[in-house]
């Protein structure tokens, strides 16, 4: 879009009272302190204001519309076209309604995950306690079918109402969506402009167990998964990144191989002392056998080779993707990026 076309859509914008900023900086949703300036972003307040903002610019243009929620799992490259478009961010539709006489949920796409695991698990309801960890909004986790210690935010799914090509909301049920690991059809095959909201199913369970769950979920995630700030999370969409290794050589395969074989026959019964020695040997030995190095801007996690931390504020979009890219060749084709990368 030219100038005058973006000057004439602020101006509707407001006129309508929808929340909107130019030339407004993205790090500060994301870990990078690295500069991000997007042309224009709108922030609405309702679905009502969502709808409208998405029919403005469907009057003006034909350009896709990118809809984000926490950026939590998003890299937008510092070149990408993406800042030279309207982006929508709905961190602020976060209404929820808890219908306890009903046995069901129905929440916003920019509540944010860890508060409606922890409200929901602290009400007794089953299936959301291991959730409490993910750093996203429900949209996203919908989208990319988030999960965490065997729990999923599909498996109590009912429904997603989203907002369609032609700007209808339409709801779909959750046997319609085909959710997979770390995966959705909203990703490929539902064309839709943004989910909007969410239906869940509630089911009283045990309270103290609950709590004790979300508790054990909430440590084990601090002991194998960095905490949220200076990195993206988990990078491949893997459950066991130390299974994924494309390496032909006998000798690695044959000692990768048993230490696997120990995780699976102690897995039941190892104390957490012994779990930790695994890990830590079964990361070392993988470290050192890649050769993986790190950077003056980018750092491996000490915790899993399946997370990678931002060194200091110099560190571009760029550097993390081909990073990323650059690690990726270490592992079987079907180790897909988890994190969605916008280059």
């Amino acid at each position: 879009m030219n100038r005058e076309l973006y000057y004439t859509i602020e101006k509707i914008l407001k006129e309508q009272n929808i929340d909107f900023k130019k030339n407004y900086n993205l790090s500060f949703f994301t870990p990078f302190e690295y500069p991000l300036l997007s042309r224009l972003i709108i922030q609405p307040k309702t679905q009502k204001e969502l709808i409208d903002t998405v029919s403005i610019f469907r009057k003006f243009t034909r350009d896709k519309i990118h809809c984000f929620g926490n950026f939590s799992n998003t890299i937008i490259h510092e070149n990408s076209k993406i800042l030279n478009k309207p982006i929508i961010i709905t961190r602020n539709l976060k209404n929820i309604q808890i219908e306890e006489t009903k046995n069901f949920c129905e929440v916003e796409c920019g509540y944010p995950l860890p508060k409606f695991s922890s409200i929901l698990t602290n009400k007794s309801y089953k299936g959301f306690s291991s959730l409490l960890g993910i750093p996203g909004s429900i949209g996203g986790a919908i989208f990319m079918n988030a999960g965490s210690f065997g729990q999923e935010i599909s498996d109590k799914l009912i429904s997603v109402n989203y907002l369609d090509n032609d700007l209808n909301i339409k709801t779909i049920f959750k046997k319609d969506i085909n959710f997979d690991w770390r995966y959705s059809d909203f990703q490929n095959e539902i064309e839709h402009q943004a989910i909007i909201s969410a239906r869940f199913n509630l089911d009283k369970g045990d309270e103290k167990k609950l709590k004790q769950h979300m508790l054990f979920s909430k440590k084990r995630r601090s002991r194998t998964q960095e905490k949220p700030g200076n990195n993206f999370g988990s990078v491949f969409a893997t459950r066991w990144i130390y299974g994924e290794s494309n390496v032909k050589d006998y000798n690695y395969k044959i000692i990768n191989n048993f230490i696997n074989f120990l995780f699976t026959i102690t897995k039941k019964f190892r104390p957490k002392i012994v779990s930790l020695f695994l890990t830590n040997l079964i990361y070392s030995f993988n470290k050192k056998y890649f050769d993986f190095k790190n950077n003056e801007k980018i750092i491996i996690s000490q915790k899993t080779l399946n997370c990678f931390l931002i060194k200091n504020e110099k560190t571009k979009p760029s550097d993390y993707i081909n990073f990323i890219y650059k690690f990726k060749k270490k592992f079987k084709p079907k180790c897909k990026v988890e994190i969605r990368i916008y280059d």
